[in-house]
């Protein structure tokens, strides 16, 4: 089997991003404006992480039409540095979703989703040494979805995320004693 490129790997995180954005919109979580936006910001990272070779090789018209449609409303009269912070807003609010479901269907450890959360900033958790990070991740995710410590669900195995991600997750994170 074939070792997948940084940039496929990237792209396909992006695609699974955008995928779990959709779904929270259709499931009412995210509204229309939220999912526009994080497309915009997909699409910036996108061009943000494109090789220069592949940039440089792009017909101008298809970089011109990405930069459009990484763009801005020309009726959205907030500076471009308050937008991008609205979309990276956005944006973690999916991640840290996403990373939810992952984790409350069993497909993360409770030490890799808590670490996962404070690196998006979905989590602020000081002085926890001595905690059982099962409590650790349950107050984390109760925190995350508006919800008491004691209204987490319980795991739920699902087949539903890609083997694929998975494997490459833990290839990236690998779990102690393995």
């Amino acid at each position: 089997m074939s070792e997948r490129s940084e940039d496929d790997r990237s792209m396909a995180g992006m695609k699974r991003a955008m995928m779990h954005a959709i779904d929270m919109n259709h499931n009412g979580r995210i509204d229309d404006k939220e999912l526009e936006e994080f497309r915009r910001f997909i699409v910036g990272e996108a061009m943000t992480s494109m090789p220069m070779h592949l940039y440089a090789q792009a017909p101008k018209g298809d970089i011109e039409q990405l930069q459009r449609a990484a763009g801005y409303d020309d009726d959205d009269e907030r500076h471009p540095r308050e937008i991008e912070k609205s979309r990276k807003g956005i944006a973690g609010k999916i991640v840290a979703d996403y990373l939810g479901q992952l984790w409350n269907e069993g497909h993360v450890d409770d030490k890799t989703y808590i670490q996962e959360m404070q690196r998006i900033g979905a989590a602020d958790i000081r002085d926890q040494d001595d905690a059982d990070p099962k409590d650790i991740a349950s107050k984390v995710w109760a925190a995350a979805n508006g919800a008491a410590p004691d209204e987490v669900p319980a795991d739920e195995q699902s087949d539903e995320v890609d083997p694929e991600f998975l494997n490459e997750f833990y290839k990236r994170n690998p779990k102690k004693g393995s």
